[in-house]
């Protein structure tokens, strides 16, 4: 909120909006006894490396299967 100049009411609404559209996602990951809340950009909008991970795919699964070659699809879904 501060960084974006906005009270945290605002920052918080903006969040959930940005979570409701799939723009980004919400995780919690467990560290030891701690539990952090990370949030990761959906690959469809903002993607500057060369491979994808299984983990930012399986967030966004729904979406970026309509996108990715269905050879690639297959490989992420290996049991």
């Amino acid at each position: 909120a501060k960084y974006l100049d906005m009270s945290g009411r605002q920052a918080k609404l903006f969040i959930n909006n940005m979570i409701a559209r799939r723009i980004i996602a919400r995780a919690e990951v467990k560290l030891g006894d701690d539990v952090q809340v990370q949030y990761y950009m959906n690959p469809l909008f903002f993607f500057s490396g060369r491979w994808l991970s299984l983990n930012l795919y399986l967030l966004f699964k729904d979406e970026l299967d309509h996108y990715l070659p269905s050879w690639v699809v297959s490989r992420f879904n290996v049991k």
